[in-house]
């Protein structure tokens, strides 16, 4: 009984942690990259640390991996960029006074000395967030757990890939432009990208909460800034003509399942023809065997004639006794 009772508990447990986990990431706030960029990063007790410079969009695993805070300078000549992984950033709405509109905030939990003395680079170095043993580093400094490996990957600026045109999938149709990247606190998920399509200098647009997985930055040279963003769902502009978008004031907390990625299809592997079959060499004629002379009847034997059988012999009459002369 005991031990039944042990393993319910640990059960429930289990699933309450999960439970919890789960309400834990709902929880995050959804946030817009353009609002996130330009947000004040203070420490947990309030003192300024600097300001949101940029967001990196990684782009082989979909998420924002780090935010780079910019430290110093005067309107942003001469400050020095110190790149955090999201993991170790918190964003909060803070109320400094109940009469003044709150406002969101960065919060990193370290003090403003040591914060100075945080990894750092130039504004054209954006490729050492791309070397592991670099993000690493930061990872150790931060004491952040990164949700994913750290490899060689491509990283792009969130800000360079906004505005940019969004392309069918043949690369010949422009559908719209990326009007936002949308992405959840805390592991940096990029939930969507929002397609604006139609309008006319941005009136009347509709907007689509489009998976992030659908939309393929389009280098024309390897290592060059990204060109434009290939939309792999497949649509184009006369399909999404009758498609209606969200609405602009109810941002939504997903994705749009009309706009999934089509899968490509396998390429069918040719069958091998079958080697051709070796004809069957015809056998040599068998010869005829000589035919077999018939056997002659034999002549018949004559019967032999009958055997005509003797005569007997006359009896010899033996003599009386009494004729014996004396």
């Amino acid at each position: 009984m005991f031990r039944k009772l042990s393993i319910a508990c640990t059960l429930l447990a289990v699933a309450t942690a999960a439970y919890a986990g789960e309400q834990e990431q709902a929880e995050r706030h959804i946030l817009r990259a353009s609002t996130t960029i330009g947000l004040p990063v203070i420490d947990p007790e309030g003192e300024d640390l600097g300001t949101i410079d940029e967001l990196v969009v990684c782009g082989e695993h979909d998420r924002i991996s780090h935010a780079v805070v910019a430290a110093g300078g005067v309107l942003g000549i001469g400050a020095t960029l110190h790149p955090v992984p999201v993991e170790a950033i918190d964003v909060y709405l803070r109320g400094i006074d109940p009469a003044v509109r709150p406002e969101w905030v960065a919060e990193i939990e370290i003090s403003p000395e040591r914060f100075q003395e945080a990894p750092a680079m130039e504004d054209d170095e954006w490729n050492l967030l791309a070397d592991p043993e670099w993000t690493e580093a930061l990872d150790e400094f931060y004491a952040a757990e990164p949700v994913e490996e750290r490899g060689e990957r491509e990283v792009y600026q969130a800000s360079d890939l906004v505005g940019l045109s969004i392309y069918d999938r043949t690369e010949e149709e422009v559908l719209g432009r990326l009007h936002e990247v949308v992405f959840r606190e805390g592991a940096g998920e990029v939930l969507y990208g929002v397609l604006a399509f139609g309008g006319l200098l941005g009136i009347g647009e509709e907007w689509f909460a489009v998976p992030w997985e659908s939309l393929t930055p389009i280098q024309p040279v390897e290592g060059e800034p990204v060109e434009h963003l290939r939309l792999e769902a497949d649509l184009d502009e006369e399909a999404l003509s009758e498609l209606e978008g969200f609405a602009q004031r109810a941002w939504p907390r997903t994705a749009d399942e009309r706009f999934l990625p089509v899968e490509p299809v396998e390429p069918v592997e040719p069958i091998e023809p079958e080697e051709p079959v070796e004809p069957i060499e015809p056998e040599e004629p068998v010869e005829p065997e000589e035919p077999v002379e018939p056997i002659e009847p034999e002549e018949p034997v004559e019967p032999e004639e009958p055997v005509e059988p003797e005569d007997p012999e006359e009896p010899v009459a033996e003599p009386d006794d009494e004729e014996l002369p004396s």
